[in-house]
């Protein structure tokens, strides 16, 4: 069956993403970031809930935050689009050298993907750093909550990160009807957003644990952003 003109859309935003962060980890082989602050943040959140071992991450990107929270006592599986950030991953996993062999185990799928690949309440946690800034369109971004949704067990939490509306790049960029941003930076369209349409993208399925907005600084780059945790009833 022919592809919709949103489906060949979407299918070309894919596209755009991985050769972006194909290009990106080939051309900085070498790039070493300590844990993300959602990490840091959220795992003492995830230490008050007894028991929970199975977490998995979408866009782990170079795996720092796959790695840490294996350190942090997850077993975790991670993902990425990317085959280079995959390598990348599995670099910086083996070069931490302190993590039991299958502590972290690391594939190429996208988000929806991965999360079609997961057995339903199979999951503790799922975990997503700044993966839903990129160009999904609203009905991927829909799937993906709901895939969330399948994937978690009940009282299992989902934490994530998005970038706010209020960061000064969405500020000073040219917002297109689809609600992504044009950046000027070479990246594909961003997605900058606030609560409400985070709530408006669950459909209300999850219930809130703990949120904070911080003003991160990634690689000398001042991002306000948001950080969620929140129970899947």
């Amino acid at each position: 069956m022919p592809k919709s003109a949103r489906q060949r859309e979407e299918s070309r935003y894919r596209g755009l993403q991985r050769a972006f962060w194909d290009a990106r980890f080939r051309e900085t082989p070498d790039l070493v970031r300590p844990e993300s602050e959602l990490a840091r943040w959220c795992v003492p959140i995830l230490a008050a809930r007894r028991g929970f071992r199975d977490l998995v991450e979408l866009g782990c990107g170079d795996g720092r935050d796959a790695t840490f929270l294996a350190r942090s006592g997850f077993q975790v599986r991670a993902y990425d689009l990317s085959p280079e950030a995959i390598q990348k991953a599995q670099a910086t996993s083996l070069a931490a050298g302190d993590l039991p062999r299958g502590t972290v185990r690391f594939s190429v799928a996208d988000a929806e993907e991965a999360l079609r690949s997961l057995e339903p309440r199979s999951q503790d946690v799922v975990y997503a750093n700044h993966l839903y800034d990129m160009s999904f369109s609203d009905r991927e971004l829909r799937a993906i909550f709901s895939g969330v949704w399948r994937a978690l067990r009940p009282r299992g939490l989902h934490v994530y990160s998005a970038w706010s509306d209020a960061d000064p790049r969405a500020r000073s960029a040219r917002l297109r009807p689809d609600g992504l941003v044009e950046t000027g930076s070479g990246m594909p369209p961003l997605r900058f957003t606030n609560l409400e349409n985070l709530r408006r993208v669950s459909g209300g399925a999850f219930e809130p644990v703990a949120f904070a907005e911080r003003l991160e600084e990634e690689e000398g780059m001042p991002e306000r952003s948001l950080f969620l945790v929140e129970e899947r009833p």
